[in-house]
């Protein structure tokens, strides 16, 4: 399982990305332009305000499902500042009753631009 938060107040590490721009090239090789299409999207329905956790990359293995595990990693993310707003991208439908257990609410769903075109819903929990 693997679980990222990012603090409300560390913003976006640009220098960091930059430095990582070279292998990142060398990663995506020829899907750099659709790499760059679906972070755009991803981007443009993330909320600036209000001031919030960023849950991103959460994820349970299929073998791991059931235990509760992604439950405890939400729930003591939330419990460390309350008082703060989350969001994050749910990728299955089926999950979003999942998050509307801890307080998400959709609020827009959208299509990324390559491929199959996913849908993806983007979600918030208010403090």
């Amino acid at each position: 399982m693997s679980q990222c938060g990012i603090h409300p107040d560390s913003g976006i590490n640009r220098p960091r990305t930059l430095r990582a721009l070279p292998q990142l090239l060398a990663a995506f090789r020829t899907r750099t332009a659709a790499a760059i299409a679906i972070r755009r999207t991803l981007d443009e329905h993330h909320p600036l305000t209000p001031l919030h956790w960023y849950l991103a990359n959460l994820a349970t293995p299929d073998s791991r499902r059931g235990h509760g595990y992604a439950a405890q990693l939400i729930t003591d993310r939330l419990a460390t500042a309350p008082d703060t707003a989350a969001y994050l991208v749910c990728t299955r439908e089926k999950n979003i009753r999942f998050y509307e257990r801890f307080g998400f609410t959709v609020s827009a769903t959208f299509n990324l631009p390559l491929g199959a075109k996913p849908l993806m819903w983007a979600m918030v929990r208010k403090p």
